[in-house]
Formats: C-alpha cells, structure tokens, sequence
C-alpha cells in the first residue's frame, strides 16, 4: 500500500507516475547530462517530454497528439505509402503515420528519449515502427536512395541542433526520398520577439538543395516537394 504522504505528493506533482505490472511505482524521468522527465497534461491527454525544462511538443492551444495530426495532416500521408520520421521523441507522428496505414522508419539520436517513450502509454504503438538509433546525419547515409514517399523533419530548435537545419542534411535528405515525395519541416519561431526569421533561412536551403516550397505556415513549418 502506498503512503498518504507519498500520494499526496504524487498528487501534486505534473510528472507522470509510472506503475508496473509488479506494483511497483516510480516518476519517468531521468537525470543524467540532461534532465528529462514525462510531464502530465491532464487526465487522459498525450504527456509531453520535457528535457533541461524545455518542452519537446506544442501544448499551447493544443495538445501533443492535436499537433502531431497537424504536422503529419500537412503530408497527406497515404496507405501503402513508406515514410521517414526524423527526430522520434515520444513517437506521436509516427504513430500518426502509422495509423494512416504507412509504413515508418523514424529515427532518434537519444537513447534516454526512447526509454521515456517505452514508459508512456500513449508512446506503445510506435513499436509497430522502424526505429533508428542514431545520428540522423549518420543514419542517412546508410538508407537506400529514393525509397521513401514522404518526410517528416521535426527537430530541435536550431540553437540545440543547427546540424539538422543545414544544406548538407538537407541534401542527404533528398537522396533517399523518391521524386515528387513530400517533406514537412517543423520549425516553430524561435528568434521571432527579437526579429530572427529561421523560416527564410530554412527555405532557401531546401531551394538550393533541390526541394520546391509549396506552403510556408509562419511560425509553425513549410511543406516542400523534391523535384
């Protein structure tokens, strides 16, 4: 039997309690360089993962599951068709891929991310998936040429992993999707209170690199075609 004391301060907390088939119970969080941490939503609502007090999902006015089938909606992703999820975290868009009867192979450089997502309940489908630890950057080089209908790019901001945001990922990118395939970039609006535009930026590297821009969503992300 648990404690009041300790429900009590369970009850108060907003990280998420993880409960065994055993009995067994303990927060999912980890603290290692970084501090991550599954963080409470609301009853009945996809946590998200926070890391060093940042969150990794949008939650304002929305919820992480609401804007994963945004940014995968975006892609008009179809069944039959083979897609490529770049940046796992908690796995809410390729589980959105998933269930709109696409086959995934996403990839996740962060060992401690994937162990959050193996203790979060709304994180059990993405076991369905292709899952990739890695380098993103490395991981492409060893993925067949033109094999994947779509993309999904959803990065850290650019200041955590500039890397992923560069003409050199980008062309790596465009090797391994078939002509015509789709790519939604997320990129949000860091910078945007002190005037920096990384939307701009963005889409003129995908230009340089071979991809048309079909729709920039401001402050929120751009679509694009390889041609």
């Amino acid at each position: 039997m648990i404690e009041l004391g300790v429900v009590k301060r369970l009850a108060e907390s907003e990280k998420v309690l993880f409960i065994s088939a055993e009995g067994d119970f303990y927060f999912v969080e980890i603290r290692a360089k970084h501090y991550y941490k599954l963080m409470y939503l609301g009853e009945n609502v996809a946590p998200t993962i926070e890391i060093d007090g940042v969150h990794m999902h949008n939650i304002k006015e929305t919820t992480p599951l609401q804007d994963a089938s945004r940014k995968v909606g975006m892609l008009r992703v179809k069944r039959g068709e083979v897609g490529l999820d770049i940046c796992t975290g908690l796995g809410y868009t390729a589980i959105e891929s998933l269930n709109r009867g696409a086959a995934v192979t996403t990839i996740e450089a962060d060992p401690n991310v994937l162990w959050i997502a193996e203790h979060n309940p709304f994180s059990r489908k993405l076991a369905d998936a292709d899952i990739v630890l890695g380098d993103a950057l490395d991981v492409l080089d060893e993925l067949p040429e033109k094999n994947f209908d779509f993309a999904l790019h959803d990065p850290p901001v650019f200041a955590f992993s500039p890397r992923l945001y560069s003409r050199e990922f980008y062309a790596k990118l465009h090797r391994v999707l078939k002509p015509g395939a789709r790519v939604f970039h997320y990129t949000g609006a860091p910078g945007r209170q002190r005037g920096v535009n990384i939307q701009r930026g963005v889409a003129e590297r995908l230009r340089l690199t071979g991809f048309k821009i079909i729709k920039v969503v401001k402050g929120y992300g751009i679509l694009a075609l390889k041609t």
